[in-house]
């Protein structure tokens, strides 16, 4: 398959953060080293970015499961399972998030409950029928329809006579203050669509090129860049403090005077559900196929093993809507949260496994020729 649909993986996890826990924790870090922060997390992400791929690249069409198919039987086993937590959570989050937003906003006379069966009821359905490829086939599609929207936010957000210069310079007085451990977690989480390769990965047959990264390092800077200063330019180094969803707030200070959509929020929180969808279909493909593979459910003829499918599913749903009733909004953001900050060392950990068996590997190849 064509590495452009690597990219995407990139692009789709750029673009969900915009949207998602990323602007509302650096903001609550302004003043508290966000933006040196930030500048960490970029280091970092790169470099954990650039060092993946090029192990990755010893292991064509090969997913993590095939990786550690030669480590202790015990150690891929916990290892599988702490993936599968952290692809399930990934997902988790976002949907519960961008449920709460679409119910508020769009309809909020209906259910939680109910908006959250109309997507679990989508995304499974997707999680069953399509293959690896296909899902990247299907971000392609999404990706395409929904980019313009994109820059057409954005450039509703860059010129906006209300955007205020002098409360964004202010905000870059606090860059010398001490990082903040949530900060860096939530800023290299932009670079971190990398990590689908661990399921992903079978889908390319041609190896990755580093050189042809060049562009992440900038696109996740802006993209970061944008995420905290314009709602600050919008609302202020104060005004940003109450709000849950920084962007949604700011988006519905927009207006397209003589657009057929005056509203720009409806615009922004449409496409973005379609974003979230597709980012919440991609973590859950990772985390069903890893799980699958943990329980040796191979063929969908056998009865027992499509039964199997089904039963992973409705695990995935269950805990969504099990969670969803016992927690509120803040509670759901201040797990989002959490859960980023246990993903950095997590993604650590992941380098390291795949780094140490691609030197092993490669040991074992310069052995052979000698």
């Amino acid at each position: 398959m064509v590495n452009r649909y690597f990219h995407y993986l990139i692009f789709i996890n750029i673009l969900i953060n915009v949207f998602m826990f990323i602007p509302s924790i650096l903001l609550s870090e302004r003043y508290k080293g966000a933006l040196i922060s930030m500048i960490i997390g970029i280091f970092i992400g790169t470099a954990i970015l650039l060092l993946f791929v090029r192990s990755i690249n010893n292991f064509r069409k090969q997913t993590i499961i095939d990786i550690i198919d030669l480590v202790p039987k015990w150690f891929r086993i916990v290892f599988l399972l702490f993936l599968v937590f952290l692809w399930f959570t990934a997902g988790m989050v976002t949907l519960l998030a961008f449920t709460n937003v679409t119910v508020r906003f769009l309809n909020p006379e209906m259910p939680s409950i109910s908006m959250h069966l109309i997507f679990l009821g989508f995304i499974v359905f997707m999680l069953y029928t399509l293959k690896t490829e296909k899902i990247l086939h299907t971000l392609e599609i999404i990706l395409v329809l929904n980019v313009p929207f994109l820059l057409l936010i954005l450039y509703q957000a860059y010129v906006n006579s209300y955007l205020s210069v002098n409360s964004i310079l202010e905000a870059g007085t606090q860059l010398w203050e001490v990082p903040s451990l949530k900060a860096i977690a939530a800023s290299s989480f932009v670079f971190s669509g990398y990590a689908n390769l661990v399921v992903f990965n079978r889908a390319f047959d041609i190896p990755f090129k580093v050189k042809h990264l060049w562009y992440v390092p900038l696109v996740c800077a802006f993209a970061l860049c944008t995420s905290f200063f314009i709602p600050i330019g919008m609302w202020g180094m104060d005004g940003v403090t109450d709000l849950t969803f920084p962007w949604i707030a700011t988006a519905d200070t927009f207006r397209i005077e003589y657009g057929p959509i005056e509203r720009v929020i409806s615009l922004f929180i449409l496409t973005y559900i379609s974003l979230s969808l597709i980012s919440v279909i991609i973590h859950w493909h990772v985390a069903y196929e890893i799980l699958k593979n943990l329980l040796k459910i191979r063929d969908r003829k056998i009865k027992a093993h499509r039964y199997g499918e089904i039963t992973i599913l409705t695990v995935f749903s269950g805990i969504v809507l099990v969670i969803e009733h016992f927690l509120r909004e803040r509670q759901i953001l201040r797990m989002g949260e959490m859960w980023l900050i246990f993903r950095l060392p997590g993604e650590l950990l992941l380098l390291i496994v795949v780094l140490m068996i691609a030197r092993r590997r490669l040991r074992g190849a310069s052995l052979k020729q000698n």
